[in-house]
């Protein structure tokens, strides 16, 4: 009765499945050649503004190397990269301080529930009963 439950030990046919391989190998790469040789064919079948755009080089450009402009200024240097924080090359003379208001006063903890709190408290019973 569970005899088909239990594996089998015995061998496979190997060749059954080196043929099932090439096949589908086989089958694959025609269908990928396919995929690409056909557009290459029928380039009508092509949208059109993917075949009237054209890259255009400036005149001129190729011909003269590439000279970076230098202006003269402050520079800024990037303090982050890809979201690291990267140390400064030197430490500069002179450091721009923040002065920012002192914060205000904080209420001392435990002086037990605001009054906001007991209104809440008391909505909640209205709402209950």
């Amino acid at each position: 009765m569970f005899s088909e439950l239990v594996e089998s030990v015995a061998p496979t046919d190997s060749k059954a499945q080196r043929w099932a391989l090439v096949v589908s190998v086989t089958l694959q790469a025609a269908c990928l050649l396919i995929l690409i040789i056909v557009p290459l064919i029928y380039t009508q079948a092509l949208p059109k503004a993917i075949l009237n755009t054209a890259l255009v080089a400036l005149p001129g450009a190729s011909s003269q190397p590439a000279t970076p402009l230098l202006k003269g200024g402050v520079r800024r240097v990037r303090l982050f990269n890809h979201g690291v924080l990267i140390a400064p090359g030197h430490i500069p003379p002179h450091v721009n301080i923040i002065e920012e208001p002192p914060l205000p006063l904080e209420a001392p903890l435990g002086q037990g529930p605001t009054r906001w709190a007991k209104d809440q408290a008391s909505a909640i019973r209205t709402l209950i009963c």
